[in-house]
């Protein structure tokens, strides 16, 4: 069974999504989105910048197939002019993903500054 990403973490991400999604979103889609980070981990805990920005790419490719496992209901109108139903429906999905995203990037960049101050402390003592 993979280990299950730390909770302080999971904290982290929860507070990062929630600031920006509707309120709506946040228990409906919280499960989904948790277990799908644990998915993309893999068990593997990230530690460097490194590791954190080959999370990335598998956290979208996990939240994009969720995002279109559930199909948009057919016979839909378009709300606006020239937009699907479709389209409609998918903007909520992709702000989300974007947002999972953008808070990896910001463990990454965390992460390679911790590693930096590491390496200034053993460099001056």
């Amino acid at each position: 069974m993979a280990k299950p990403i730390e909770l302080e973490k999971l904290d982290r991400t929860g507070a990062a999504v929630s600031a920006r999604s509707s309120p709506s979103v946040i228990p409906s889609r919280s499960n989904r989105l948790i277990a799908a980070g644990d998915r993309a981990a893999g068990g593997e805990e990230p530690r460097d910048e490194a590791a954190f920005e080959a999370l990335r790419g598998r956290v979208r490719h996990e939240l994009e197939r969720l995002a279109t496992a559930q199909p948009v209901p057919s016979g839909l109108g378009e709300t606006t002019p020239r937009v699907t139903a479709a389209a409609d429906c998918s903007r909520p999905s992709r702000a989300l993903i974007d947002d999972c995203d953008g808070f990896v990037r910001r463990a990454a960049i965390i992460a390679s500054l911790t590693a930096g101050r590491a390496a200034a402390r053993s460099c001056a003592g």
